[in-house]
């Protein structure tokens, strides 16, 4: 018998969350200059989960080195 993946799932508490570039190094950077901020006070925050944070943080030198004038003249609003 075969499943369908939706079957088997677990049902998400959150619905999907897509960060920009832009919100990712927003949040490396409040992370930077606040240590003490939890990361499930930013997972709250920006509605995503705290792993996806840590994933987040962890790629910090990307997020950080990115150029938001580039990012916002290249990408058109949806």
């Amino acid at each position: 018998m075969h499943y369908h993946r939706s079957d088997t799932a677990k049902k998400r508490s959150k619905p999907y969350t897509h960060l920009t570039a832009i919100q990712k190094k927003e949040i490396c950077q409040r992370q930077r200059d606040n240590p003490n901020i939890s990361y499930r006070n930013l997972a709250n925050e920006y509605g995503v989960g705290k792993s996806t944070i840590q994933d987040i943080i962890f790629q910090s030198k990307k997020w950080l080195a990115i150029c938001v004038a580039l990012i916002r003249l290249f990408v058109q609003p949806r």
